[in-house]
């Protein structure tokens, strides 16, 4: 959509899309810069920036739900909250000398989930360890993109990934 020095073009607030014509109620007139962002990619920024937030959203959310291996057993990132209210639970009755017992859900080999129970911090510690690392490595990522995402001219070029990068 090219700007003939005779012509105006409009941002339409509501649907996030650019005109020519006549200015409708509540809209504006678009900024050289729009204009620009329009042509090269055929949309706004700021529709491009909500859906590059939702792409995030939803990956996050995936990266969440991931599966992770922790001995016998595997385990997902979403459950820190479960798993960190346990580990305050068990040291807690570890440091008043009282006798520690929580069950615990997992998924076994077959991805169903089970209950297992543990008796001491130490036995609880790799389930909680590898779900607090992950969650907070998916949770850094995030945010990351959060603030890139906020702050870029060009979201369409903003690449979102939650793969673990394997050290070399």
């Amino acid at each position: 959509m090219s700007k003939n020095a005779n012509e105006k073009i409009y941002y339409s607030i509501a649907g996030e899309y650019l005109y020519k014509g006549n200015m409708k109620e509540g809209d504006r007139e678009a900024t050289a810069n729009e204009i620009e962002y329009w042509n090269t990619y055929g949309s706004t920024i700021q529709k491009d920036k909500n859906e590059k937030n939702a792409e995030n959203t939803a990956k996050y959310t995936e990266a969440l739900n991931a599966p992770l291996v922790c001995g016998e057993y595997f385990v997902i990132a979403d459950w820190i909250n479960t798993y960190t209210n346990t580990y305050t639970y068990a040291k807690k009755q570890e440091e008043t000398d009282s006798a520690t017992r929580a069950d615990i859900v997992v998924f076994d080999r077959t991805g169903k989930l089970v209950t297992i129970t543990i008796t001491c911090l130490a036995d609880f510690e790799p389930y909680y360890n590898t779900v607090a690392e992950e969650w907070a490595r998916i949770t850094d990522l995030r945010n990351k993109y959060m603030v890139e995402i906020q702050n870029t001219t060009a979201p369409k070029d903003i690449v979102i990934s939650y793969e673990k990068v394997l050290a070399e």
